[in-house]
């Protein structure tokens, strides 16, 4: 596996930090891990193609998560075919089962621009638990932050485990499904004196490493008053856990 960060930020529009968008190679798959605004932009930057993914997952439903999907059936629908290539795939696009009223009703408005039959895409649902895909596996489990949040963790063949957090605050759910785990990409949104319920802190987070198994932690959904050179030190110091600050275009082997 190899994540790229393609923002680690919010919507706070800020050099340096870009919506959150993360890119997953992962068993000859590529999957786009939400895509808020920037994300494409920030693809071509990493030097990676659209052309790439084929399927794009969904943390929840929040604009800085999701704010590039319609753009990006834009674009698969207009951009020239590369080498005339006859072996477009499907784009499969998985989230919780109330984000199919949401495309349906960003399809009336967009049907024309963003349908293209031979570049198909297909709406599929989670599934709380396991997910079983052809080469590899997602659990997921409910965040503590909107009714529709979830947590991801993918497997792959060789039972390498990484999970992603999307938003949510500290929670049994985010306890029992970062524990054991290769890299954990975890939100980081505010400080400690600025905490609410449905977003982690440095607080939380040094709570969480204390009841986990994680060889490395990465941090991401970074607010600017948050984002300073004592963030590592609020959260604290752990025996055999690397934590570090995620920075857009950070590229990790899992």
């Amino acid at each position: 596996m190899k994540l790229t960060i393609l923002g680690s930020g919010t919507f706070v529009p800020i050099s340096g930090r870009n919506n959150p968008g993360y890119l997953l190679d992962i068993e000859g798959n590529t999957i786009l891990i939400d895509c808020g605004s920037g994300t494409l932009r920030q693809l071509s930057k990493a030097d990676r193609s659209f052309w790439e993914i084929n399927k794009v997952f969904l943390s929840h439903f929040h604009i800085d998560h999701t704010a590039d999907l319609i753009p990006l059936l834009f674009t698969r629908k207009y951009s020239a075919n590369p080498e005339n290539r006859k072996d477009i795939s499907e784009l499969a696009i998985h989230a919780h089962l109330d984000f199919g009223k949401i495309l349906e009703s960003l399809e009336n408005i967009y049907t024309q621009w963003i349908r293209h039959d031979e570049r198909p895409y297909k709406f599929n649902s989670f599934e709380l638990g396991y997910n079983k895909f052809k080469d590899f596996s997602v659990f997921v489990l409910n965040a503590k932050h909107n009714p529709e949040s979830l947590l991801f963790r993918f497997e792959d063949k060789k039972g390498k485990r990484f999970v992603y957090t999307g938003d949510t605050g500290y929670c049994q759910e985010l306890v029992e499904i970062s524990n054991n785990t290769d890299l954990l990409l975890c939100e980081c949104s505010l400080r400690d004196i600025d905490e609410i319920e449905t977003h982690l802190t440095p607080g939380k987070i040094s709570r969480l490493l204390e009841e986990i198994a994680v060889k490395k932690v990465i941090l991401t959904h970074i607010y600017p008053e948050n984002d300073d050179d004592s963030l590592l030190t609020r959260i604290g110091s752990f025996k055999e856990k690397e934590i570090l600050v995620g920075t857009d275009f950070l590229t990790v082997e899992i």
